[in-house]
């Protein structure tokens, strides 16, 4: 099984963030993101019966407390729910929700196909991969995932697509596992040959300036996505998304130092969304800003 091949849209979701009376700050909806679809809006009260969906929705509240009443497969609850509180609503199941106030809001839709592979790889797939509802719970993992996610959607765009894709199986393992999903699969397929991974690596390096996704890369070494991660990481000592950023960094510091191009030019060239996402992420690589660098390399081959 591999990663859903379509961008994931505004239409596949419930539709709650679009209530006409709702506020939304930001969506992942014009991003071509295929695994995940996030979005930060500003509830206001309402009470409604929501129909069933294709994917597993996620709510993290930002603001509160807020009084919420929820009831799905046969759970309810009503309870003052703070910042940081977490709603699941699983994929396949209609439910009710009525809130109180206005409060703000991250919703975080996970495609079924994510967390059927993750459940597959960890060995509990079938019925017993089914995820519980969360009614009010928190989780400092998933929050942190979800806030990420959320943070690639404001400054990472296209360009972030592989890192949102394991941000997906991050989430969907951690849900898998408080599932009881925790046990680990014997596998009988084969890691990398050296040709395979010459096959991935010789791509990424050739498309960098693209928007790499986890999909595209296990389906060269023609594996599912979560095995692919797991034996890149054991082949190369870090995960794919790491492997991308390093390699586009590597490409800006050649262009930084040996060619005239703009830095906004290299930065679009090397794979980042903006030239601020190429100097965040080469501060945090390099140790300093790419203007810098540039100025230091220029100084040393005129000594």
């Amino acid at each position: 099984m591999t990663m859903p091949a379509r961008p994931f849209l505004q239409s596949d979701t419930h539709g709650i963030v679009l209530r006409p009376e709702n506020r939304i700050y930001r969506t992942s909806g014009d991003l071509g993101w295929s695994s995940v679809f996030v979005s930060e809006q500003r509830e206001q009260p309402f009470a409604a019966e929501v129909p069933a969906a294709g994917a597993h929705l996620i709510v993290l509240h930002l603001g509160g407390p807020v009084v919420v009443r929820g009831a799905v497969q046969g759970h309810d609850v009503r309870k003052a729910v703070r910042p940081g509180g977490l709603f699941l609503w699983p994929a396949g199941s209609g439910f009710k929700i009525e809130l109180e106030a206005a409060v703000d809001t991250l919703h975080l839709y996970l495609h079924d196909d994510v967390v059927d592979e993750v459940a597959s790889s960890l060995g509990c797939a079938g019925p017993g991969a089914r995820l519980e509802p969360i009614l009010g719970g928190s989780d400092p993992l998933i929050e942190q995932l979800a806030l990420e996610v959320s943070a690639a959607a404001r400054t990472g765009g296209m360009s972030a697509s592989l890192h949102v894709d394991q941000l997906a199986l991050s989430i969907a393992g951690r849900l898998v596992r408080k599932n009881g999903g925790d046990r680990q699969a014997e596998t009988t397929r084969h890691g990398f040959g050296r040709h395979r991974l010459r096959v991935v690596t010789d791509y990424v390096e050739d498309a960098l300036e693209m928007g790499l996704s986890l999909k595209d890369l296990s389906n060269l070494a023609a594996m599912s996505v979560t095995h692919f991660t797991r034996q890149f990481r054991a082949e190369m000592g870090m995960s794919p998304h790491q492997y991308v950023v390093r390699r586009r960094i590597e490409r800006a510091k050649y262009l930084l130092g040996y060619t005239q191009e703009p830095i906004a030019q290299i930065a679009h060239g090397c794979g980042f969304s903006h030239q601020e996402h190429l100097s965040g992420m080469f501060r945090r690589h390099v140790g300093e800003t790419p203007a810098r660098y540039r100025r230091r390399k220029r100084g040393a081959a005129t000594r």
